[in-house]
C-alpha cells in the first residue's frame, strides 16, 4: 500500500458518510427493515450486491444501538430499526 494514511481516512470517512445515510433513511422511514434499508441506503451500489451490503448495513445499525442511538423490534425477516 503505497499511501497508508491516505487510504485509512477515506475509508474512515467513506464509513461515516454512509453511517449518516443510514440515520438520513431511518428518521424519513421509521421501522424500516434491512431489506427496505438497503435499497435506499446503497443506492449507489448494484443491486446484485445488495445481500453482502446487507451485512455492513446490520453491522451500523448494531453499533448505532450499542450508542443507543438506534432500537429495533421484531427478528430475522420482520426485525424492524428505528432512531432513538
Amino acid at each position: 500500500m503505497d499511501q497508508p494514511l491516505e487510504t485509512l481516512r477515506y475509508l474512515i470517512e467513506h464509513r461515516l458518510g454512509r453511517e449518516a445515510k443510514v440515520i438520513e433513511k431511518l428518521a424519513a422511514k421509521p421501522f424500516s427493515t434491512l431489506t427496505t434499508l438497503v435499497t435506499q441506503v446503497y443506492d449507489d451500489v448494484d443491486a446484485s450486491l445488495h445481500d453482502y451490503a446487507q451485512l455492513s448495513l446490520l453491522a451500523h445499525l448494531v453499533k448505532l444501538k450499542q450508542e443507543l442511538r438506534t432500537q429495533s423490534v421484531g427478528e430475522g425477516d420482520k426485525q424492524r430499526w428505528q432512531l432513538l
